[in-house]
């Protein structure tokens, strides 16, 4: 008999909620409708009926919008330092190079002699010399000649000694581009005077320096 009651009392609540008598509103209807239907399944008054097959999918919604920025992280550990890199390979040599050479003892001369030389690779090149001169007769006037050559470049100076006057110097300098080596030259020679035929020159000095271009008219 109780049992006949709470199935009549199930099936009673069950036609309210369908008919909407129910003062509870719809958010009551869905929490009530399941409780209302499980003594009906229970006396087999409401039996399930097989699963229906799945809907399909709805429509995808719409993005939502972008959310805030997050706060920076902290700053990480400092990473080992790296190892050294290889080294690199060596550059081309500059154009400024310096060629230099000397000669003190004397070198006696009466025709051209050459006093001292430069050998010098290929290149373009500012060369200078200076030496000093002398002739033993100083009863006579004296002229001596020498001449610094460079390819088919050359510089003269002519150093004239008066009487009583046995020691001179002389100052050079040419400038000169080479194809290929080269040698820089200073010779000396007696060209005049009234006497002597015998003239020395120590003390030679030669430098010649490569330059990047020379400029010349």
């Amino acid at each position: 008999m109780k049992e006949k009651l709470v199935v009549i009392g199930a099936a009673t609540l069950l036609s309210a909620l369908v008919a909407g008598v129910t003062p509870l509103g719809s958010a009551a209807v869905d929490v009530a409708m399941p409780a209302a239907k499980t003594p009906l399944y229970a006396a087999h008054v409401l039996q399930r009926g097989p699963k229906g097959p799945r809907g399909p999918r709805g429509p995808r919604g719409v993005r939502g919008p972008q959310g805030i920025q997050g706060r920076q992280g902290p700053t990480g550990r400092q990473g080992p330092t790296g190892g050294q890199g290889a080294a690199g390979t060596p550059g081309a040599p500059g154009p400024s190079d310096a060629y230099a050479t000397g000669k003190d003892a004397t070198t006696t001369f009466s025709v051209a002699t050459s006093i001292v030389h430069l050998d010098v690779p290929a290149g373009s090149y500012f060369a200078s010399a200076k030496l000093m001169l002398m002739h033993s007769q100083s009863q006579f006037t004296h002229l001596q000649t020498c001449e610094l050559t460079a390819g088919t470049d050359s510089d003269t100076a002519n150093v004239y000694f008066p009487v009583g006057l046995p020691l001179g110097e002389a100052v050079l300098q040419v400038a000169h581009t080479f194809a290929a080596a080269g040698t820089i030259d200073v010779s000396c020679q007696i060209s005049g005077g009234t006497g002597g035929d015998v003239a020395s020159a120590y003390g030679a000095k030669l430098s010649a320096i490569k330059v990047g271009a020379l400029h010349a008219p």
